[in-house]
């Protein structure tokens, strides 16, 4: 640059303004898209990690009508396993926590509108549902499977055909009972709470679901309950908006610490362990990363 603004200083520096007003030029057209909507700048790049920090508060959508991982007791009060691992993620990055309940129908949408920062809403990883929203390392896993009356015939899917399912609608159960038993007709409901009210009023048959949710369901009254027919296989994991790289992977990174150390087998042992809240077998290992350097 020395060189050419002395050797022909007017043509360098009309060069040089020209370059300038081409480059401004092209930033703002990176910045505004169609409809003078800003698509890049600090609007593209911003994490929800940096929101969270600068407000000193996690905003965290659970569950309410999902236990064991997210229930509400009689004063209001949010549980649960996910609710435990949302405190967790809090507490690691050493600020406060708000629990928002979401649904399965819209906990999505919550995600994706900015109201929440991420879920830990027992979201099942589907490549429909990373689509729309991006999803941490499993970070939990189970089965599917059908909750029955105690005296029903009832023994799998199979013996499903033509008698109706309940299902939450927007769970991955919905379109799985029409996988595996096209000849049943599903009822879809707004809650568990509803769905298993169906059940005990005999207008379904069965009701699916995860099988620790169901067995959640009838923690109350196990011996008028069979849980029959497990399938499939329903990983977990922490969502978060899509494109955001660097939220997703601070929850990786907490994540992967919190099984390294052995605080996540806690968690666990504390809902469905012998002794747990839930009792359970759980058969979940998560694959961690090496640290490394760069």
């Amino acid at each position: 640059m020395g060189n050419s603004l002395t050797g022909a200083p007017g043509l360098s520096v009309c060069s040089c303004v020209l370059t300038a007003v081409i480059l401004a030029g092209c930033g703002d057209r990176d910045r505004i898209g169609a409809g003078g909507r800003e698509t890049g700048g600090t609007a593209a790049t911003a994490s929800a990690l940096d929101a969270v920090l600068a407000r000193g508060k996690l905003i965290a959508g659970v569950r309410r009508d999902s236990p064991p991982f997210g229930f509400q007791d009689a004063d209001g009060n949010l549980w649960g396993f996910d609710v435990d691992l949302a405190r967790a993620v809090a507490g690691r990055l050493k600020v406060g926590l708000e629990l928002v309940p979401v649904t399965a129908s819209t906990r999505l949408e919550k995600l994706k509108s900015g109201a929440v920062d991420m879920l830990a809403a027992s979201c099942t990883i589907t490549r429909a549902r990373e689509e729309e929203v991006d999803f941490s390392v499993p970070y939990f896993a189970d089965k599917q499977a059908f909750l029955v009356k105690a005296d029903s015939p009832v023994a799998g899917y199979l013996d499903l055909a033509g008698k109706t399912v309940g299902a939450v609608e927007g769970s991955t159960a919905m379109e799985n009972v029409r996988i595996v038993q096209p000849d049943a007709k599903v009822a879809g409901f707004r809650d568990y709470g509803e769905a298993f009210a169906a059940l005990k009023d005999g207008r379904v048959d069965a009701v699916a679901s995860d099988s620790i949710i169901l067995l959640g369901l009838i923690s109350g009254d196990k011996a008028g309950y069979r849980i029959v027919g497990r399938f499939g296989y329903e990983p977990y994991g922490i969502a978060v908006r899509q494109d955001d790289s660097r939220w997703r992977d601070r929850i990786n990174g907490i994540l992967m610490d919190m099984w390294e150390e052995g605080a996540l087998q806690r968690l666990y042992e504390s809902w469905f362990g012998e002794r747990g809240k839930f009792p359970a077998e759980i058969d979940f290992s998560m694959t961690t990363y090496p640290k490394g350097r760069r």
